[in-house]
């Protein structure tokens, strides 16, 4: 796994971290696969959390699709998801693709801070 998939530590628990701050296009779906790939190998964990900063990306076409599946094929593993970098017009992407990830918990926050507070609140 890269940098930008990777479990961080907060508060003495893990989080799963996926970093598409600044990226665009094909990008994104190779990260996505490593997310979901870390995710399986690690489904068995009945509090799994993870934390996605989409922080000055662009998705659009074939990689928002595979975003929202991947999204859907995961979301029976997540406890909870918090996402930041989310603003003005990405609020209609983000409501997009939590529709079809549906039923996980999901909450927006400005700061890394914050998402990592609620993350690992019990």
């Amino acid at each position: 796994m890269g940098d930008r998939v990777k479990f961080i530590e907060h508060k003495g628990q893990k989080i799963i971290y996926l970093d598409f701050s600044n990226m665009h296009g094909e990008n994104l779906v190779h990260l996505v696969h490593e997310f979901e790939q870390l995710i399986m190998r690690n489904k068995d964990n009945a509090r799994l959390v993870s934390l996605t900063n989409f922080t000055g990306s662009h998705i659009y076409g074939d990689s928002l699709k595979e975003i929202k599946q991947v999204a859907k094929r995961v979301r029976p593993y997540l406890y909870r998801r918090a996402v930041i970098g989310i603003t003005g017009a990405k609020m209609v992407l983000y409501k997009m693709v939590n529709f079809f990830a549906g039923g996980t918990p999901t909450k927006l926050f400005v700061s890394i801070e914050e998402a990592k507070d609620y993350l690992t609140e019990a």
